[in-house]
């Protein structure tokens, strides 16, 4: 295995120099093509003061310019700053002032730069190579910072299990875990890198039919519309070996959905910024995205190099069956032992690093537990716990419940202060256009399926519900006191 991203590249350019490693919309670039624009990039940013332990920040669209620049960073031993371009003017400058970077790319390259002399290589594989911004659900974004060798790990571990050499990446390159599972994971296998442009069903899979792409990782949204999409037809998704789904709850069915129309099982996982990338993953034909009777469902086992255990909050390791705090450590046997290294910290927060990687291991924040087999079932953010009258009560369970409503096409759960109880449980639900949701109805079906204290208190009607540029629900944004949500309530 590489012991970097840059000794990654080096590799692949000896074993494959003219194979194609990176496609976009206007160009292909083999091994060797790519290789040259690298040292060329890294000598102009190596110009504008760009040297080790310094950060170049970049909010650039998916392509090849994004790529060369990301390794060209790493060829200097800099340190790389992705910034979602969804993101607004506040949100991009917070990140800007906190990370304090030496060059801010936020245009693509007219041409390739012109390769200049290189300073001798600097790469120190344990050094700080990237920061990964956390989306900020739940308050404001911390940078996880990570080194080359854990990218590359990542990638490389990822990798077990099979699929083939033609890697789609259609949500933002900004994102590191993209970046591995896309540019660094085709960098270890020797393979080619496909930046698409296209995140609606309709472009996704034209992309994939054209390029013959064959694997790819997705969140539930865009496989939801990948099966239901009139407008794709199944030949165009035959290429693909596996589809990895992630990042948030899965709608009830998608799996099965899946494979009834495209022939490939449908692989659900469990990963993180702070890891990075994936920790968990199902095996081919097991149970897929969710149970036949709303159960919650496995996010699979852990990979090879990692060992996760589920901790309370002294730090103990808990029993099957105990939920607690998802935690992240190396293996501790086999082939893989020992392979894998936390997370450096978190940028500029010494405080919130050691809270974080207390024990040795990476407390992820998260709450979950594993059954006897070492299955992972996770429950979601302990941030988000909802405290009623001293029981712990999880927005995952209620929104399974609620979510399962054939009415219903996405809801939130959040905690509303009660005098009382200390906290009270409230649903923001968006309905399916055109269906009238019953909330007697909802109430009615929690207090079958859940114990009493679980039942909400409330259900809010929403156009829409709030979501960072990943996708992902912004909680904080939803305001039960009021009755109001920031995307507006009907």
């Amino acid at each position: 295995m590489p012991s970097s991203v840059t000794a990654a590249l080096q590799r692949a350019l000896e074993a494959r120099p003219e194979a194609i490693a990176l496609v976009d919309r206007r160009r292909r670039l083999t091994y060797r093509e790519l290789a040259t624009e690298v040292d060329g990039a890294a000598a102009a940013l190596n110009r504008r003061d760009v040297v080790a332990g310094t950060r170049v920040a970049a909010s650039l669209p998916n392509g090849v310019d994004i790529v060369v620049a990301f390794l060209a960073t790493l060829r200097l031993g800099a340190v790389w700053v992705g910034i979602h371009r969804a993101y607004t003017a506040a949100e991009r400058q917070a990140l800007l002032d906190d990370a304090e970077p030496t060059v801010y790319l936020t245009e693509p390259l007219a041409a390739a730069p012109v390769p200049g002399p290189l300073p001798p290589s600097t790469v120190a594989p344990t050094a700080p190579a990237a920061i990964a911004y956390t989306s900020g659900t739940t308050g404001a974004p911390k940078g996880a910072v990570h080194s080359q060798h854990n990218l590359v790990v990542a990638a490389a571990m990822t990798d077990q299990g099979g699929g083939g050499d033609r890697i789609g990446v259609c949500l933002p390159l900004t994102t590191l875990n993209l970046m591995i599972l896309g540019a660094i994971q085709a960098l270890v296998r020797g393979g080619t890198c496909v930046c698409m442009d296209r995140t609606d069903a309709v472009g996704v899979a034209e992309w994939v039919a054209e390029e013959r792409i064959d694997r790819m990782s997705v969140p539930p949204t865009i496989a939801y519309d990948l099966l239901t999409s009139q407008d794709v037809a199944p030949s165009q998704l035959q290429t693909l070996v596996q589809l990895g789904v992630g990042a948030a709850h899965c709608p009830e069915g998608l799996d099965a959905l899946y494979l009834e129309r495209f022939g490939h099982p449908l692989r659900v996982g469990y990963g993180l910024t702070e890891a990075p990338s994936v920790v968990a993953r199902q095996a081919p034909g097991t149970a897929g995205a969710t149970g036949s009777d709303g159960s919650p469902v496995s996010a699979g086992i852990a990979l090879p190099h990692l060992a996760v255990t589920i901790r309370d909050d002294e730090g103990a390791c808990l029993s099957a069956g105990q939920r607690g705090e998802i935690c992240v450590g190396a293996a501790p046997a086999g082939r893989w032992a020992d392979l894998y290294t936390t997370m450096l910290g978190y940028w500029r927060k010494p405080d919130e690093s050691r809270e974080a990687l207390r024990g040795g291991v990476l407390h992820t924040g998260d709450v979950g537990w594993l059954d006897g087999d070492a299955n992972l079932f996770v429950m979601g953010r302990r941030a988000e716990v909802i405290v009623r009258g001293g029981v712990t009560i999880h927005p995952a369970e209620i929104e399974r419940v609620v979510g399962d409503d054939p009415q219903v096409a996405e809801c939130a759960v959040v905690g509303r202060t009660h005098p009382r109880l200390g906290e009270e449980v409230v649903v923001f639900v968006r309905p399916l256009p055109g269906e009238a949701f019953d909330a007697g109805e909802a109430r009615a079906r929690c207090a079958e399926r859940l114990a009493r204290h679980k039942v909400p208190a409330e259900f809010i009607i929403v156009d829409r519900l709030p979501r960072n540029a990943m996708g992902k629900v912004v909680r904080s944004d939803l305001h039960p006191s009021t009755g109001s949500a920031t995307y507006g309530q009907r």
